[in-house]
């Protein structure tokens, strides 16, 4: 995700206020990008099959488009929960706001360096000179870590914001307005669904790394353990959805997020684009924060700048609420996910559309 940078500064001023998740309840309220999107299908799935509903968890979700970092939000009482990625992670760790990481979404980093498939480069090494398009400013943290693992800087590589519409970039590839764009997937999914072949020439190690992560208040473990128990269970059985049935998936997508099913094309290229990221490397802990793998983003982050030097991460880690987000019958997820394609209330949506 690679999203705004964290300012310290802005976080260290902020004043605590009453939390928003009393112990009377079970509301877990919290903030994350792209609220709406099959790339967190564990979230959807889990609401409509009603997991959520089953632990007495209210999900309360703040919008993600803000330009407020999320850590703040965490700081300021707003949330429970906050999704981070790797550099707002170590950031928030050096501002000393006791954020920690309690479960892993995105197994693997979403963003790539995207060319088209018929471009003579096949390194981002080649891209010193060029112009590489931007979905954003925080997307020049995806060109950093790139050419840190391919074993260079970026110095010498031209950026330009370009947005995310569909337009613009189709004009990046169409009329080679940049040499190559920096983004997430979900960002280049339509124009892989209408036809617009691309490469992705960032290092597959620069990949192999948690990207987005459901961060609280460490000072808050003991007081929210019940209901994040509940709400990391529902959720996970929602991404156990996916490794039982990735057309489930699609099915509940098609209800759960309709408006990217517009087109059948555009909803299963992002599905194939975005599915392996949710991927557990172990799916009977769905979740969980793998210390080595968090070992290589604080590496990411001392290569590119953004972590003065390496330290301990025992203090931001926490592998707390795994055994209570993975206790349930894996057999009885699939048995409800089955019933629910077989219901016909839900044929509209079981049904697989032709492509267009």
């Amino acid at each position: 995700m690679l999203r705004k940078a964290l300012l310290t500064t802005a976080l260290v001023a902020l004043v605590s206020v009453p939390s928003v998740a009393q112990a009377q309840n079970k509301t877990v309220t919290l903030i994350q990008p792209n609220n709406g999107t099959m790339g967190f299908y564990g979230l959807h799935a889990a609401r409509l099959l009603g997991y959520f509903e089953e632990e007495g968890i209210n999900v309360k979700l703040l919008s993600g488009d803000t330009s407020v970092p999320y850590a703040a939000f965490l700081t300021n009482g707003d949330v429970d929960l906050a999704m981070l990625d790797g550099s707002e992670t170590f950031q928030a760790r050096n501002a000393n706001i006791g954020a920690v990481t309690v479960y892993t979404v995105h197994n693997r980093a979403p963003e790539g360096i995207f060319v088209a498939k018929d471009s003579p480069l096949q390194s981002v090494t080649e891209l010193k000179g060029k112009t590489i398009g931007l979905a954003s400013d925080r997307d020049l943290a995806v060109v950093k870590v790139a050419m840190a693992h391919a074993g260079t800087n970026a110095d010498g590589v031209n950026t330009v914001v370009v947005g995310d519409s569909g337009p613009t970039l189709a004009n990046v590839f169409l009329k080679g307005t940049a040499a190559a764009f920096a983004g997430s997937g979900n960002d280049v999914a339509a124009l892989l669904a209408r036809g617009i072949e691309l490469r992705d020439i960032m290092p597959e190690s620069a990949k192999n790394s948690p990207a987005n992560t459901y961060s609280m208040l460490g000072s808050r473990m003991a007081e929210l353990k019940e209901p994040l128990c509940g709400f990391f269970r529902a959720y996970s059985k929602g991404v156990h959805v996916g490794l039982e049935d990735m057309e489930a998936v699609a099915a509940l997508s098609r209800k759960g997020v309709p408006h990217e099913w517009e087109s059948a094309a555009y909803g299963y290229r992002y599905l194939d684009t975005v599915k392996g990221l949710q991927v557990p490397p172990n799916p009977m802990k769905i979740g969980e924060v793998n210390v080595a793998a968090w070992q290589g983003v604080q590496k990411d982050m001392v290569m590119i700048g953004a972590v003065e030097k390496e330290g301990s991460l025992d203090a931001i880690l926490s592998n707390d609420f795994m055994d209570c987000a993975n206790d349930f019958d894996r057999a009885e997820v699939a048995a409800e996910v089955k019933a629910w394609m077989a219901d016909p209330a839900n044929a509209e949506f079981t049904k697989k559309p032709a492509s267009q």
